[in-house]
């Protein structure tokens, strides 16, 4: 089968993978569990250099438009993000620099009290 042949499937085939989806993620989470922290630990010093963290910072803001035209992805992005986001900040802030972790909070602070001021306008 050629790349020509799997693109002309691809309307066919992309419906049929995203119902095999939620099982497949059930059952690749162990495996997940071992295999991304190793793969992280490879990977992720060589890829995050300066430059490319400074990349990471804007990714959000280039990146969160353009998800949330997606009507589906409206309430599950806010949603996962609201219970994710605590779970990764409660485990990676031990191991976190003091002086950087000043400056998170802070940017959190200032973050979260803008929102709360556009949300009582």
């Amino acid at each position: 089968n050629s790349l020509a042949e799997f693109m002309a499937k691809w309307d066919e085939l992309v419906p049929q993978m995203i119902d095999k989806l939620p099982a497949l993620m059930e059952k690749m989470m162990p495996i997940m569990e071992v295999v991304m922290p190793m793969m992280m630990a490879k990977i992720l010093p060589v890829m995050m250099t300066e430059e490319h963290m400074q990349l990471m910072e804007e990714m959000p803001k280039r990146m969160a438009t353009k998800m949330m035209a997606f009507e589906k992805l409206q309430k599950v992005m806010p949603e996962m993000m609201a219970r994710v986001i605590p779970h990764c900040l409660k485990e990676m802030l031990p191991y976190m620099e003091e002086s950087r972790k000043e400056i998170f909070i802070v940017s959190m602070t200032e973050i979260l009290n803008h929102e709360e001021n556009l949300i009582q306008e």
